[in-house]
């Protein structure tokens, strides 16, 4: 039975696959293919453009209730002011270099000038 059921298959693609029509392949010309890469471009750019504009809205609506909320709690409740900074003096230039190591040798083993 699946012996029979093999050769009938095979032998109907056999019969479809010897079709004496060949595929003709069109050639695009330059102009055409301008035209057609334009109109698609252009409707996708009004699908963005759309969407942009609808994303903006909602984001102008949940985005300015939030800000308006924190001006009109921020003018209500004033955080109190950090204090003012102290003035501290700056570290002596060999604070993290004892003696100059790193730049100058120490003092005793600078050489002697003649």
């Amino acid at each position: 039975m699946l012996r029979k059921l093999f050769w009938v298959v095979f032998a109907g693609v056999a019969l479809f696959s010897c079709n004496k029509e060949k595929a003709v392949e069109r050639v695009f010309s330059k102009e055409e293919i301008k035209h057609k890469v334009d109109s698609i471009a252009t409707v996708r750019k009004k699908e963005i453009e759309e969407n942009a504009k609808r994303d903006l809205n909602l984001r102008k609506k949940i985005q300015v209730k939030l800000k308006a909320d924190s001006l009109v709690d921020a003018k209500l409740n004033p955080k109190p002011q950090p204090p003012a900074p102290v003035n501290v003096p700056p570290p002596p230039q060999n604070a993290l270099r004892p003696h100059g190591f790193g730049i100058n040798p120490p003092p005793t083993l600078r050489p002697v000038k003649k």
